[in-house]
C-alpha cells in the first residue's frame, strides 16, 4: 500500500514537472515562429508571446518553491530550455535583491536550492561564486548546507571547468567537506582554484592538489590544521609556495597559495623555487604549529605581538630558510635573537626592522649568527656598537641602513661594516651620523684601502649648521666610477 502511494506521489510531482516543461516547449517553438515572421504581420503574436511567458514564469517559481520535494536530476533534465535564460535571472536577482527585499521569507535559501538545476553545461569553463554568495536579504542568510549541496554539483554539472572561484562572507563561516572536495577533484581540467573565506581541511587541500593533475594555481584562505604540518609535501611542480599564518594560528588556521612559476615580484637571483612562510604569532605555543614546515626557504615574522615572548627557550629549526624579514616594531628582541641563533647560520638575505635602543642589539651579534649573509637591510632599527667582525662578513655584498626607531640617541656609527671585502652597494638614510665615522670612511674609500669592489655608495645624513638649529639633509654619493657628489635634498 505504502509503495503504492509513493508511486502515485511520483507521478504527481513528474506531471507537475511536464507542466513547467511543456511551457519551455511551447516558448521554444514561439520563438522559432516569431523569427520566421515579424512580430507586426499578426497582432495575436504578442498575446501568444505574453501567455508564454507567464506560462513559463509560473512553472518555473513553482518548481522553485517546492524545489526539495522534487527529484532534482529530473528537473534538471526537464529544466533544459529555460536553464540559461533563468540563470541570468538568478544572477541578477542575487546582486539586486537588497535593493526590494520586504524582510519575509528565506530569499537565499530559496534561491539556491535551484542553483543545481541550472548550473549545468559541457560548456562551462570557468565559473565564480562571489555573485551569489554575496546576495543581501533582510530576513535571511546562505546556510553552510546549502551551500555545500551546491558545490557538490559542480564535479557531475560542470566537468570542464578550467578556473574555479569559491567566495563566501566571511561572517558565514561556510566550509567544504570531504564529499564537496571530492566533487572539485572530478574537474581533471582545472588549472586554477581559488577558495575565499571557505574553511577547508589540511588533508582536504592535499588531496586537491594530488588529484587535479592540471592544476597550476591554487589559493585556500582558510586552511584548518588537521593533520600534522610536517606530513605536508607539496609537489616541485609548484614553485611558490606561500604559507600565511597571520591572525590564523589563534584559530587553527593558515592561508596556503600555491603557483606553478615564480610570481614577478620574487625576484631573488639564482632561486629557482621558495616557500615563503609568513608568521605573526600571540604566543610562543602557536610558533609550534609551523615546527614540521622543513622545506621553508624564507621567513617573514612578526614578533610585535608575542606575548609571552621571554618565555621563549628555542626557535623552531627550518634547514633550508635563506632569506629573513624579521620585525620587532619596539618590543622585546628576545625571539628575534633566538631566531638568529637556531636559523642564522644559513641565512643569505636579512632585513631587520623595528628593533629599539634599549634591546642593545649589535652588530657583532647579527654577523656572529650570520657568517653568510650576502644582504643585511635595516629597518627603522638602532643597533650598537661599531664592531662588526670581518670575518663573519666575508660574503656581504649589499648593505642598507634607513631610519631608527629612536632617534633621539647618540650619533650612528658604521664604518666596520665597511671592512667587508666584497661590498658593492652600501646606502645609509640616517638622521644623526658620526661625522668623525663618515669621515673614515670616506678616507679609506679614496686611498682604496676598503670597498676595493665598491659600484655604489649612497649616504643621507643631516648636516647641522651653525645658523641652522634645524639641520639641512644632504645626500652623498659615488658611482662605479668613483666620482662623488654632494647635493642638498632641501
Amino acid at each position: 500500500m505504502q509503495e503504492g502511494e509513493n508511486q502515485e506521489q511520483t507521478r504527481r510531482k513528474r506531471g507537475e514537472l511536464n507542466f513547467m516543461c511543456v511551457a519551455a516547449k511551447v516558448e521554444s517553438r514561439g520563438e522559432q515562429r516569431t523569427n520566421a515572421r515579424s512580430l507586426y504581420a499578426d497582432p495575436r503574436t504578442h498575446i501568444f508571446s505574453h501567455m508564454k511567458r507567464s506560462l513559463e514564469n509560473m512553472a518555473f517559481y513553482a518548481t522553485m518553491d517546492n524545489i526539495d520535494q522534487w527529484d532534482k536530476n529530473y528537473v534538471k533534465e526537464y529544466i533544459g530550455p529555460l536553464r540559461r535564460n533563468k540563470f541570468s535571472e538568478i544572477v541578477y536577482e542575487a546582486t539586486h535583491h537588497h535593493l526590494h527585499c520586504d524582510g519575509k521569507g528565506n530569499h537565499v535559501d530559496r534561491l539556491w536550492a535551484i542553483l543545481p538545476c541550472l548550473v549545468s553545461s559541457l560548456k562551462y569553463i570557468q565559473f565564480d561564486t562571489s555573485d551569489l554568495t554575496e546576495m543581501r536579504c533582510k530576513s535571511s542568510t546562505l546556510s553552510n548546507s546549502r551551500f555545500q549541496e551546491f558545490i557538490r554539483c559542480l564535479g557531475s554539472n560542470t566537468p570542464n571547468l578550467k578556473e574555479l572561484k569559491i567566495n563566501s562572507p566571511y561572517d558565514l563561516r561556510h566550509s567544504l567537506a570531504e564529499r564537496e572536495l571530492a566533487s572539485i577533484t572530478q574537474l581533471q581540467n582545472l588549472g586554477s582554484l581559488l577558495i575565499l573565506n571557505v574553511c577547508v581541511p589540511l588533508s582536504g587541500f592535499m588531496e586537491l592538489i594530488r588529484r587535479c593533475k592540471k592544476l597550476e594555481s591554487i589559493n585556500v584562505t582558510d586552511v584548518e590544521i588537521d593533520v600534522e604540518p610536517s606530513r605536508v609535501m607539496f609537489s616541485k611542480k609548484f614553485k611558490f609556495v606561500l604559507i600565511d599564518t597571520l591572525e590564523r594560528l589563534e584559530n587553527n588556521r593558515l592561508s596556503l597559495n600555491l603557483e606553478s612559476s615564480m610570481p614577478a615580484f620574487q625576484n631573488f637571483e639564482g632561486v629557482s623555487r621558495c616557500m615563503r612562510l609568513l608568521l605573526a604569532p600571540s604566543s610562543v605555543a602557536q610558533i609550534s604549529l609551523v615546527r614540521g614546515l622543513k622545506k621553508v626557504t624564507e621567513n617573514l615574522f612578526w614578533f610585535d605581538a608575542l606575548e609571552d615572548v621571554e618565555q621563549m627557550e628555542e626557535f623552531p629549526h627550518f634547514p633550508e630558510v635563506k632569506f629573513a624579514h624579521l620585525r620587532c616594531d619596539g618590543k622585546s628582541a628576545h625571539a628575534l635573537r633566538c631566531y638568529l641563533k637556531r636559523n642564522g647560520q644559513n641565512l643569505q638575505k636579512l632585513r631587520l626592522e623595528g628593533i629599539d635602543a634599549k634591546e642593545n642589539m649589535t652588530f657583532a651579534e647579527i654577523f656572529s649568527s650570520c657568517p653568510n649573509l650576502e644582504s643585511l637591510k635595516i629597518y627603522d632599527s638602532n643597533l650598537h656598537g661599531n664592531n662588526a667582525p670581518v670575518e663573519a662578513m666575508r660574503r656581504l655584498k649589499q648593505f642598507e641602513w634607513r631610519d631608527l626607531y629612536c632617534e633621539i640617541s647618540d650619533p650612528v656609527a658604521f664604518s666596520s661594516i665597511m671592512s667587508a671585502p666584497l661590498l658593492e652597494e652600501v646606502f645609509i638614510d640616517l638622521p644623526n651620523i658620526d661625522i668623525n665615522d663618515y669621515n673614515t670612511v670616506v678616507n679609506g674609500i679614496r686611498s682604496r684601502k676598503i670597498l676595493r669592489n665598491l659600484k655604489k655608495i649612497e649616504v643621507v645624513y643631516q648636516r647641522l649648521d651653525a645658523n641652522d638649529a634645524l639641520g639641512c639633509p644632504i645626500r652623498v654619493f659615488m658611482n662605479s666610477s668613483g666620482v662623488w657628489a654632494q647635493t642638498h635634498l632641501i
